[in-house]
Formats: structure tokens, C-alpha cells, sequence
């Protein structure tokens, strides 16, 4: 269920929204200013993948061309 809130009420209770699961509607004067989408308690933030190889490349990459003297 989508629950809608005034800005106020939502900076006062922040904490219990994000702790929620359900979608909130943020609105101040009864414009929409934005969308809250709480993670459940079991679900992990994605996380990027790293690669190190592709990551020494591109510093390299952009080492060389600023030693040459061209723009990032």
C-alpha cells in the first residue's frame, strides 16, 4: 500500500518510513516532491562490481593524456 505524506511529517519520522517496506508519496502544498522506496531488512544494497584491471587501465589512460596534455 502507498502511503502519502507532507514533507514535515516525513523529515519527523524518517527513521519508521525507511525501516518500512511500504512506497511513500512525499508532498509539500499538495505537489508531489518525490518517492520513497524502502529496502527491506533482507534485501543488501546492490554493490558494484570491481574489477581492478579495468579500473588500472582507465588511471593509466587518463595519466598518459594528461601528460600529454589533453583533456580528461
Amino acid at each position: 500500500m502507498v502511503k502519502s505524506v507532507d514533507i514535515e511529517e516525513f523529515r519527523e519520522r524518517l527513521e519508521i518510513y525507511l525501516a518500512g517496506t511500504d512506497p511513500i508519496v512525499i508532498h509539500r502544498g499538495g505537489q508531489t516532491l518525490g518517492h520513497c522506496i524502502p529496502l527491506t531488512q533482507r534485501q543488501a544494497a546492490p554493490q558494484p562490481e570491481r574489477n581492478t584491471e579495468d579500473t588500472r587501465r582507465r588511471i593509466r589512460e587518463r595519466r598518459e593524456r594528461a601528460e600529454m596534455g589533453l583533456s580528461l
